[in-house]
């Protein structure tokens, strides 16, 4: 796949080299959702965690009983890494016994460098709550900073995954933590940690945690 443009079809298997310290690609299928491609940057599960990789080679098979989890989101439209690249990238992994993502990471043009973002959206319950603050006789229950506090993440939630952690800093800059941690303690806020890219100020696309 190395030396091809063409799209892996749902449901066959994939190496992905994660961008982290692993010295190995892993193997993930293809969910029915997507279609993958050589040099693409792809969200995939590892451990509890949501990380990027890039996608490698097709696989024919994996050993019996082995369990292979599914690739979550393909982050870009076009693969990021030429076919040339992709193979440099792997003989280097090979000859100098590096983790082979810590090598494709290294390739990568700046603008796609990725960092770890944190959004919150209320639940159920927090929006439960909400209308219990809203439908309160006293202005300072209805007025304060708990009512505000998820009244902002509802207001800007929408159809996105949530507010992020750094927004909510701004909007509450003295509270924010014991607001944050209190919600979610109390089961009102779910928070997801997801990838984003640099220098972007967009929420992006991505599947929550919770």
């Amino acid at each position: 796949m190395a030396r091809k443009k063409t799209s892996q079809p749902p449901g066959s298997l994939v190496d992905v080299a994660v961008l982290a310290a692993i010295r190995n690609p892993l193997t993930y299928r293809v969910p029915e959702s997507l279609e993958v491609r050589a040099g693409q940057r792809v969200l995939v599960p590892l451990a509890t965690r949501r990380v990027t990789g890039i996608a490698l080679e097709p696989v024919a098979r994996v050993a019996p009983g082995l369990k292979v989890r599914e690739i979550l989101r393909v982050l870009d439209p076009e693969p990021v890494l030429s076919p040339e690249l992709l193979t440099l990238g792997l003989w280097i992994a090979e000859y100098y016994l590096a983790p082979v993502g810590e090598v494709f990471r290294a390739m990568l043009p700046l603008r796609v460098e990725t960092r770890r973002a944190r959004l919150l959206r209320p639940t159920d319950a927090g929006k439960r709550k909400l209308a219990e603050l809203d439908s309160s006789l006293l202005p300072e229950i209805r007025e304060g900073e708990e009512a505000a506090f998820l009244r902002y993440l509802a207001a800007h939630t929408g159809s996105a995954e949530g507010v992020p952690l750094e927004s909510v800093r701004r909007k509450f800059p003295a509270t924010a933590r014991e607001l944050v941690s209190h919600a979610v303690a109390e089961g009102w806020v779910a928070v997801s940690a997801v990838e984003r890219e640099r220098g972007k100020r967009k929420t992006p696309r991505v599947s929550s945690t919770g």
